[in-house]
């Protein structure tokens, strides 16, 4: 029961949080199972995928499978998003509120957000290159068709 709280009060505590992304991106998401390696993002109920355009300051989409997608969505892409992709302020925000939580779940989120601001892209082999968002976005159309198509999730470039 102990665990079932504390993973509600790190899942909830960031509701309705507006998250900028290093690549420019500005999204109004709900957190959705928050973990040391990354967030699922929610909007209006539905997994937010993240279309990483190219920008030279950002890093490029991961190239991972996704074998803990939520709500059945395939596993050829990762829906969690790791926290190196989110800008600065939102890294800050972010870490703040899980040290209010105050768990142990939700302090080792904040460790892992503060270590992951001094990752560069060419330690994770994420060097930012248009050919890799490219790639990920004719991976993610083709894989998520039916999910984008019964909203279960939602493509972020619809966003824009």
């Amino acid at each position: 029961m102990r665990w079932l709280l504390a993973f509600l009060a790190v899942t909830f505590s960031t509701a309705g949080a507006e998250l900028f992304f290093k690549d420019g991106t500005k999204v109004n998401a709900d957190l959705f199972d928050a973990k040391p390696e990354g967030v699922v993002l929610l909007i209006q109920g539905k997994v937010y995928i993240h279309h990483y355009p190219f920008h030279k300051e950002a890093f490029a989409p991961p190239e991972h499978n996704a074998f803990d997608n939520p709500f059945h969505l395939p596993s050829c892409a990762p829906t969690r998003i790791s926290y190196f992709h989110f800008a600065k302020n939102t890294q800050d925000d972010l870490v703040s509120k899980y040290k209010k939580v105050g768990t142990p779940a939700a302090i080792a989120i904040a460790e892992r957000i503060e270590s992951d601001k001094y990752i560069s892209p060419k330690e994770l082999k994420l060097e930012p290159a248009e050919n890799k968002s490219l790639h990920w976005r004719a991976k993610v159309l083709k894989e998520f068709h039916y999910s984008f198509d019964t909203k279960k999730a939602v493509w972020g470039n619809n966003l824009q």
